[in-house]
């Protein structure tokens, strides 16, 4: 897709809340996540961020941190830095990513359970 409109459209207008498996794929002025995406999709277990070139911040993730599995982002060039807020995703055992050439920045996890369930980390 050219434009991040109907990924906008349908996320305000809907409710996903039974949603597990998200992938975005190829949608190539897509820059920011909506924060309503995590905060509404509180079973999300999946998200898969791929050829989003422009896409230069993720929200939040506060929402899905006890269901969230495996986040995988590749080929997102504009990304500079990961969410702070990483480390309360408590249920997280996949993290993926690759090809993000301007990646600076993955926060270090604070607290006592920080990423206590990751058990793949790939950059």
């Amino acid at each position: 897709m050219d434009s991040d409109l109907p990924l906008s459209n349908i996320i305000s207008s809907s409710n996903l809340t039974s949603l597990v498996r998200l992938s975005i794929r190829g949608i190539l002025e897509l820059t920011c996540l909506v924060g309503d995406l995590f905060y509404k999709n509180q079973n999300l277990a999946y998200l898969d961020l791929w050829a989003c070139e422009k896409l230069a911040y993720i929200p939040h993730l506060w929402g899905c941190g006890t269901f969230l599995k495996r986040l995988e982002i590749t080929f997102c060039d504009e990304l500079m830095e990961l969410p702070d807020d990483l480390g309360s995703l408590d249920s997280l055992k996949a993290l993926d990513i690759s090809f993000c050439n301007n990646l600076q920045l993955i926060p270090y996890p604070s607290g006592q359970k920080g990423l206590s369930s990751l058990r793949r980390l790939n950059i």
